[in-house]
């Protein structure tokens, strides 16, 4: 068994405790729900790449294969309660990593041999949401809530790395915008205090600013262009106090 899953159900059994324990107290509270919560989750996600815009020595590319991979998640929250609905907010910490695919030679229909080439991506950001819940079940001891809002993500640039396979440019480097906007929306079940989430997030704008590599005699003009969004799927566990 691998560190991580080790990890993961140690993380697990150690909540459902807990929340055993937490249910006894639960039973002795009254039935008003306090104003603020705070709270805390970790999870995994799969992060995948739609591109909007690749141009490789000014031929756009129009196809291509994601590669989602998995990447981890923690977030800490303030949750606003009212009588159906609340507001979370808070800063989450997550390392994504995603890549593609494609055919250099794909723009030309008379082409008939393949020119593979790749883009891979990873990195740590922190991102900041604005959440909007209505509880759809409300009881005291289980809640079932869908979510939706929007949130700001912010690269640590640093730890921000690409990888360009068989483009063609010597010393090619991007560089992401310094905030990216995107749309989440989700499920929401807990029971007593233990809680899972279960999130889509979809990139709105485009995450590359630019894209910088050495001219060689051999460019003939050429540039490259990898305007996309991100979509991100993640399974996250927690605790809300």
């Amino acid at each position: 068994m691998s560190y991580m899953k080790r990890f993961v159900i140690a993380v697990t059994l150690m909540l459902l405790s807990v929340t055993s324990a937490l249910a006894e107290k639960s039973e002795r509270d009254n039935d008003e729900t306090q104003f603020i919560s705070y709270g805390f989750k970790i999870g995994f996600d799969a992060t995948s790449l739609y591109m909007d815009n690749i141009v490789i020595d000014n031929h756009t590319i129009d196809r291509y294969n994601r590669d989602s991979q998995v990447g981890v998640n923690l977030t800490l929250f303030t949750r606003f309660n009212f009588s159906k609905c609340y507001f979370q907010t808070g800063a989450v910490g997550n390392f994504s990593r995603a890549a593609i695919t494609f055919d250099k030679n794909s723009w030309n229909p008379e082409s008939t041999e393949e020119n593979p080439a790749a883009f891979s991506m990873e990195g740590y950001c922190i991102d900041i949401p604005f959440q909007f819940g209505y509880n759809v079940i409300k009881d005291r001891e289980y809640c079932m809530a869908l979510f939706c809002g929007p949130r700001i993500r912010i690269p640590i640039q640093n730890t921000y790395n690409t990888k360009f396979v068989n483009f063609g440019q010597e010393n090619i480097v991007e560089v992401p915008y310094n905030f990216i906007t995107t749309l989440s929306f989700g499920l929401n079940c807990s029971i007593v205090r233990t809680f899972f989430d279960i999130e889509y997030d979809l990139g709105i704008n485009n995450i590359s600013k630019r894209i910088d590599y050495d001219t060689t005699p051999q460019d003939n003009g050429g540039s490259v262009t990898l305007d996309r969004r991100h979509s991100t799927f993640s399974f996250s566990i927690g605790m809300i106090f």
